[in-house]
């Protein structure tokens, strides 16, 4: 069985991307921090892993490709779709608030891509990163989710 992980499934493009990949026939990872809503998500697939935590921990992308390679023989695709979009001009943006945002949207992403790559690369798999078009055209108050974006793009 083909297998993804998706983070950020519990909610809108993640759980989009779940229930079609599950009509197509994946065996899905279900990645967010709210597992009340990857549990919702999961009840209309039908072979979902539920594998709640943060993709700002360097952990949780090593739980999420061991739980595609336990519960489905391997991984071909990763869909990096967990993000924030609150930001700021980069003149009121928060030290905190710049990072949080670089950290879910862009390190979160390298982080799990990374830990799932040596299964990916077995079955020759794909990287889907969900950018935004504030990646080619920032606007004056997204200092930090245009630079996640272009970055995630890049």
């Amino acid at each position: 069985m083909k297998a993804v992980v998706i983070t950020g499934a519990g909610s809108g493009i993640g759980a989009v991307c779940a229930r079609r990949l599950d009509a197509d026939g994946y065996g899905i990872v279900l990645s967010g921090r709210r597992r009340e809503l990857l549990d919702e998500v999961a009840t209309d697939l039908e072979h979902a892993v539920v594998v709640p935590g943060d993709v700002t921990d360097p952990d949780h992308g090593a739980a999420l490709a061991e739980a595609a390679r336990s519960s489905f023989g391997g991984l071909d695709a990763v869909v990096l779709n967990a993000g924030v979009g609150n930001s700021a001009a980069a003149a009121d943006d928060s030290l905190e608030g710049w990072e949080r945002t670089i950290g879910i949207n862009l390190t979160g992403a390298f982080l799990v891509a990374r830990a799932c790559l040596p299964l990916l690369v077995e079955r020759r798999g794909a990287l889907v990163g969900i950018s935004s078009n504030s990646a080619l055209r920032a606007s004056p108050d997204d200092a930090s989710y245009s630079t996640s974006k272009a970055g995630l793009s890049m």
